[in-house]
C-alpha cells in the first residue's frame, strides 16, 4: 500500500521522470525499483543483535547488543548511486 502511494506521490512531483514511464511502458520495473530506493516503505529494519562484538564506524558494538539498520542512508549513498537525491528511473 505505502510503495503505490510513495509511487503515485514521487511520479506526480517529477513531472519529466512520469512523462519518461507514460512514454516507454518498458520503465514500470525500473519505476518500482527507484521507488523503492528513493522512498521506501520501509526505513528502519527489524533489529538485529550482535553475535559476536563488531566495529562499525569507529563505534565497538558489543556481543549481544541490539541495533537498528536504517534503509535511508544506504539508499541514499552517494559511493553507490551518481545523484543519490535524485529521483531517476533511468
Amino acid at each position: 500500500m505505502h510503495l503505490i502511494a510513495n509511487a503515485g506521490l514521487r511520479l506526480l512531483t517529477s513531472p519529466d521522470q512520469l512523462a519518461a514511464s507514460r512514454a516507454d511502458l518498458s520503465l514500470v520495473d525500473n519505476v518500482v525499483e527507484e521507488v523503492l530506493r528513493f522512498e521506501s516503505p520501509v526505513n528502519i529494519l527489524p533489529t538485529r543483535f550482535a553475535g559476536s562484538a563488531i566495529e562499525l564506524a569507529y563505534v565497538t558494538i558489543p556481543e549481544s547488543e541490539t541495533g537498528l539498520l536504517s534503509a535511508l542512508s544506504t539508499n541514499r549513498d552517494a559511493s553507490v548511486f551518481p545523484d543519490p537525491d535524485r529521483f531517476d528511473i533511468t
